[in-house]
């Protein structure tokens, strides 16, 4: 559990800079982990709430 709060921790300070559309395009690649953190980001700090390619 320590070590996945610790790749999330990870993932959250390399994306934190990037801009909404990069996230966006970070949100559908890479591991979940990944993906994962770049939903949150836009959720938490922009507002953002990307609509699911499946609905």
């Amino acid at each position: 559990m320590q070590e996945m709060r610790a790749e999330i921790d990870e993932e959250k300070c390399m994306m934190s800079c990037l801009s909404v559309d990069d996230l966006k395009r970070e949100a559908n690649r890479g591991k979940t982990t990944h993906r994962m953190v770049a939903l949150e980001i836009l959720k938490e700090v922009h507002g953002i709430v990307p609509k699911r390619k499946d609905d």
